[in-house]
């Protein structure tokens, strides 16, 4: 799909339409994003690699795998206490100039559309990540979990001499 065509979803009962924001201020984002949650996945990543057998990471193994008792709480404490409101703000501001609720811009009602809506607030955020980063976010799983690899040696293998 074109990255030119908006993205549509349904939350709580509104119509969301999202276009890309520029690519230059979407890679600034993005990075501010990894560094600001980064850090947190740290506990995440060394239960993962550390619990892993072979060469590749099984995500299903990881999620049937036990955890210390504290494993949740740490991570929970690592994540939140790296959230930067400004950062935040600034996901929330540039992802209103390029949304659309039932077809007004979203700029111009940002407040009083999330009055008292909190968790609306947020699952459209998390909705507009998966929009602008999604690809983003796909690729760097499947190339920690080997698959990325895979599919590149497979690829350049299958093309053409020139």
């Amino acid at each position: 799909m074109p990255q030119n065509v908006p993205q549509e979803t349904i939350i709580d009962g509104k119509k969301y339409v999202m276009y890309m924001l520029p690519p230059m201020q979407s890679q600034d984002l993005l990075f501010d994003v990894l560094k600001m949650v980064g850090p947190s996945c740290g506990p995440i990543l060394d239960v993962l690699i550390s619990n892993r057998s072979g060469s590749k990471i099984d995500v299903s193994t990881f999620l049937e795998q036990e955890f210390s008792p504290n494993f949740f709480t740490l991570a929970a404490k690592e994540f939140f206490g790296g959230l930067n409101k400004d950062i935040v703000r600034l996901i929330e501001k540039s992802f209103a100039d390029v949304t659309q609720v039932d077809g007004m811009p979203l700029n111009k009602i940002f407040d009083i559309h999330f009055l008292g809506d909190i968790g609306g607030l947020f699952r459209w955020v998390t909705w507009g990540m998966g929009v602008q980063w999604g690809k983003v976010f796909s690729a760097l799983v499947k190339g920690a979990s080997g698959q990325g690899a895979e599919k590149e040696r497979a690829s350049v293998s299958q093309s053409p001499s020139i």
